[in-house]
Parts: structure tokens; C-alpha cells; sequence
């Protein structure tokens, strides 16, 4: 009895396969996007490590592509070298006889799950990455001399002025609205007749401050009050800015 060999399969040419083909203009469109997504991807560090740099300037006009997409993840909290964070502390009055208090966030102690805790500190960073002083740069002087040069000096001045005038204008507007609403939230909340925030700073311990002097991380000396002027206000002969 005959025994039947099964064929062995044989692979077509290469030639019969048919080959997938994208247009050329799909080609270029495709990777057209792929090139501008990976500059949106690099916009948000870039600007954060070389900030004022004109290599990374025109990167801005990628800005409301980051914002919609959101690839904007504040690297600046997980880079090598983080800097300080911000607390708003605020003070409650009463009209009704009760005690003032005196209160934090975030506060990791009443604040839980971690989630919440992390909501609360969102809220603190943006009241500060918003502050403006509420007063502006000045105005810049008018030149000394009557020459061209001069003149065309102080209209480059006079303009730059300007445009911080309206950046100072939008951010302080924005800063205020945000304390309103955390004061007026605390009122309701708590009935409070009068409600005082204030913006404190926790910087991180040096090296020599975790080695040598033993301090933890939540050392009082590690926490300071920010003053609701600009820095330059901040004078050694008047430590009560706000006189």
C-alpha cells in the first residue's frame, strides 16, 4: 500500500506578496506630526532648564498644543535639584465668641487619602507661581539726552515696560481672584468672620544640615514667611514690609 507524502508548502516569490504603500503626501504629513509631537514633548523641560534661553523661545508657540494634550507634568518637582515648596497658612477670627485658629495645608496630618493631600499642595503652588506684587515696575525714565539714540533707547524701554505692565496686570488679577475664593471657601466652611492668608516657603536641608546636625525634614527653621511685596522691597533696615 502506497503511502501519500504530504507536498511540502512552498513560499511564494517575494515579488507575489503585495506591498502596503502609503502615498508620499501621507508619508510627509505623518511624520510632519510625529516631529512636531516630539518638540511638544521637550517644550515643558526645556523651557523649565534653560528658561530666556532664544534656542528654546520660539518652543512657546507650541504652548497650546502642551496645554491641550497636557504633556505639561511640572518636571521641575522631580528634577535632580527640586527646590523649595509653598504652604498657605491661614488665620480664622470669630464673631462669636470662639478662640481664633490657626491652620495648614497641605497638612499631611489631616489630609488623607494622599490624594487629597496632593490637591491641597496643587492649590498652594498655584497661589504662588501666580504672585505679583501689587505694585508695578516703574516706569522707566525719560533719556537724558535728546539723541536718536537716545530716544530709540527709551522706546525699547518704554515698550518692553509695557508688555510687563500687561503680564504684571493679567498674573496680579489672577493672584487676588485665587485668594478671594481660598478666603471665601474658609468662611464658608468655618463661619469665620475674617479669614488672613499667608504664604510660607519649606525649602529642603542642605547636606550638611542632614549629616552633621541631625535636623529632619519638618525643622522649624526650615519654614519662612513670604511677604506679599516684591523682593526688592524687602530691606535690611525694614523687616516689617508691609509698613
Amino acid at each position: 500500500m502506497k503511502r501519500h507524502s504530504t507536498p511540502t508548502p512552498v513560499e511564494p516569490p517575494a515579488c507575489a506578496v503585495p506591498a502596503i504603500s502609503v502615498p508620499r503626501g501621507w508619508q510627509i504629513a505623518i511624520s510632519l506630526l510625529l516631529l512636531l509631537h516630539l518638540c511638544a514633548l521637550v517644550t515643558a523641560p526645556l523651557q523649565m532648564a534653560a528658561a530666556g534661553s532664544p534656542v528654546v523661545r520660539p518652543l512657546a508657540l507650541l504652548q497650546p498644543y502642551v496645554n491641550l494634550l497636557y504633556l505639561n507634568h511640572s518636571y521641575f518637582f522631580f528634577a535632580p535639584n527640586p527646590g523649595p515648596n509653598h504652604l498657605v497658612r491661614y488665620e480664622l477670627e470669630f464673631d462669636d465668641g470662639r478662640q481664633p485658629e490657626v491652620g495648614e495645608f497641605p497638612d499631611r496630618q489631616t489630609e488623607w487619602p494622599r490624594l487629597l493631600y496632593h490637591r491641597h499642595f496643587m492649590l498652594s503652588e498655584t497661589l504662588h507661581a501666580f504672585f505679583e506684587p501689587a505694585a508695578p515696575l516703574p516706569e522707566p525714565r525719560a533719556p537724558r539726552d535728546d539723541s536718536r539714540q537716545a530716544r530709540r533707547a527709551h522706546q525699547r524701554e518704554q515698550a518692553a515696560w509695557e508688555e510687563g505692565h500687561r503680564v504684571w496686570q493679567q498674573r496680579r488679577e489672577i493672584y487676588v481672584s485665587l485668594r478671594k475664593s481660598i478666603a471665601a471657601h474658609l468662611q464658608d466652611d468655618t463661619d469665620a468672620s475674617e479669614v488672613t492668608l499667608i504664604r510660607r516657603e519649606h525649602r529642603p536641608l542642605q547636606p550638611l544640615e542632614f549629616s552633621e546636625d541631625r535636623l529632619s525634614l519638618t525643622d522649624p527653621q526650615t519654614y519662612r514667611n513670604l511677604p506679599e511685596v516684591s523682593q526688592a522691597e524687602v530691606l535690611p533696615w525694614n523687616p516689617d514690609p508691609s509698613r
